[in-house]
């Protein structure tokens, strides 16, 4: 049996011609697709001023509040990482001997960080009251007319003159 040959009058075969409306119709899609609004507004604000968020219920997306941060200052107050997620009490500071220097005054500050290193010897990262983010205290450098002088794993000594300010690190408390 001969082979035939098929003639084409336009040179186009019927896949060829699939295949750019296949493209054609592709295209039309994209184009659609960024036609397209997007909703792009603020979530709205429920009853007590905290936003909306949609839930997951009995399969059906309902609509459940999302309190304010007031709502949830119990829970910030416990500490996440630790195990019986009782609220951290802050340590207290144990002044030395009392300063010769009488305008010297005992640094009100909580030691919230320690950063032990060999080539540096170490860093402080304490706290006071009006200072939300901290100031990191390097051994030898000076706060407050006090000089950190040594570093351990859980303390920092500072000393001024003949008298030394010892600030222990604030842990939770451990499970017995």
């Amino acid at each position: 049996m001969p082979l035939r040959t098929v003639s084409r009058k336009n040179g186009l075969s019927a896949a060829t011609a699939l295949l750019a409306v296949l493209v054609l119709a592709l295209l039309a899609l994209n184009q659609y697709t960024l036609d397209m609004a997007i909703d792009t507004s603020p979530a709205q604000l429920g009853a007590n001023g905290g936003a909306r968020a949609p839930g997951i219920g009995t399969g059906v997306l309902e609509e459940r509040r999302v309190g304010s941060q007031a709502d949830y200052a119990e829970t910030v107050a416990r500490p996440l990482f630790n195990a019986t997620r009782r609220p951290v009490e802050p340590a207290k500071l144990q002044i030395g001997e009392p300063s010769s220097m009488s305008s010297l005054q005992p640094l009100q500050v909580q030691l919230v960080g320690l950063a032990i290193t060999t080539s540096r010897g170490g860093r402080a990262l304490v706290r006071s009251g009006a200072d939300r983010n901290g100031t990191w205290v390097s051994i030898g450098d000076e706060l407050r007319g006090w000089r950190l002088s040594e570093i351990s794993s859980d303390r920092a000594i500072f000393v001024a003159g003949d008298s030394q300010q010892v600030l222990l690190l604030s842990k939770g408390e451990r499970p017995q």
